[in-house]
């Protein structure tokens, strides 16, 4: 059996015991190192975000590039703009496509031709050969071209 003896106020504390007693001291701040499991979660979501973001602006970069180019040609001289919209189309081709420097004019007109889902080839597309003054370039389909073989993914 235990004995329990209480202490009542009345009675008087020896000081050697007083003296003894340690001073409550405030807990202290927990370190921020190393991280809670919330934190490197948080840190993991942070990371994949941030690197889908930059695939995604990485990826449009050529395409960002090939409208600047774009815009370019649209200000050049009248007797340039199909030659240089000729050579940016071959150039997005090649870069997107997986076609080769080397596809014939006709193989060119008739990708243009069934990428635009047109019955027949566009009178601009190979008109720089003819020296035509009178032919335009149709921008929005210049445009159009770009965006879908931007889109598509080399073989």
């Amino acid at each position: 059996m235990v004995h329990l003896t209480i202490m009542n106020s009345a009675t008087q504390v020896p000081p050697e015991l007083l003296a003894q007693l340690v001073p409550n001291d405030p807990v202290s701040a927990a370190p921020w190192w190393p991280l809670a499991i919330g934190y490197w979660l948080l840190l993991l979501l942070l990371c994949i975000v941030l690197t889908i973001i930059a695939r995604v602006w990485f990826k449009k970069a050529k395409y960002r590039s090939y409208l600047k180019h774009l815009n370019k040609t649209k200000t050049a001289p009248k007797d340039q703009q199909l030659s240089q919209v000729h050579l940016l189309l071959r150039k997005v081709l090649q870069d997107n496509a997986a076609a080769d420097a080397s596809v014939s004019n006709q193989i060119f007109a008739n990708k243009i031709k069934s990428t635009l889902d047109l019955d027949t080839v566009p009178n601009w597309v190979n008109a720089h050969y003819a020296q035509n003054p009178n032919v335009t370039v149709d921008w929005i389909q210049v445009k159009q071209l770009i965006k879908q073989w931007s889109q598509e993914q080399r073989v």
